[in-house]
């Protein structure tokens, strides 16, 4: 799964996950990930991130930067994240999170 390979990334390359972090958008993510070798679409990215966010702790939740919940338009998973860098910012932090605990 790419995008397990993107978490794994993330805790193998710390300047990956703090680029993440901090990524403007889910295709910066995903432009990212393909820059160290790694396919992912922004479906996966959003899904991906979804499920981390769900294993999360309050107290790792805690941890993860930025977005906003917007409602259930437009998205498969049922999550829609708030446009612009708010959206990103929690993808970001959620794959960070989950390449510090794991």
């Amino acid at each position: 799964m790419s995008f397990q390979q993107l978490v794994d990334a993330c805790q193998a390359d710390t300047t990956l996950a703090e680029a993440i972090k901090t990524s403007e958008s889910i295709d910066g993510i995903c432009a990212l990930a393909l820059q160290h070798g790694i396919s992912v679409t922004p479906e996966e990215v959003i899904k991906g991130a979804a499920a981390i966010t769900s294993e999360l702790s309050d107290a790792d939740l805690a941890g993860v930067a930025g977005g906003s919940w917007s409602g259930n338009e437009g998205v498969d998973s049922g999550l829609a994240f708030g446009a612009g860098a708010g959206g990103a910012g929690l993808i970001g932090g959620a794959i960070f999170a989950a390449s510090l605990i794991k």
